[in-house]
């Protein structure tokens, strides 16, 4: 499993959580916006089965979640992929 952060006070947060979680060999934590990372950044540059996000807003589509998206379909997603956004109201 591979998470990101880009924002290095959260990133620093998610490692120490994971650390203190006993997390930290099962998921690899990336230091950099989703959108740019390559396949080769996930692990063992396996393309992913589930896309999460937390850019969602009041208004759904705020906050770039669009091109987001579009960029983990291209370059992360598998082909039989599912992501969180399919239930949204």
């Amino acid at each position: 499993m591979t998470a990101c952060e880009c924002f290095a006070p959260v990133a620093r947060s998610a490692a120490s959580c994971l650390r203190a979680n006993g997390m930290h060999s099962a998921i690899d934590l990336v230091h950099k916006a989703s959108t740019e990372m390559k396949e080769g950044d996930l692990q063992a540059a396996r393309r992913a089965d589930i896309i999460v996000n937390e850019l969602y807003d009041t208004e759904l589509l705020g906050e770039g979640v669009l091109p987001t998206l579009r960029h983990a379909l291209e370059h992360l997603a598998a082909p039989d992929w599912s992501s969180d956004a399919t239930n949204c109201t």
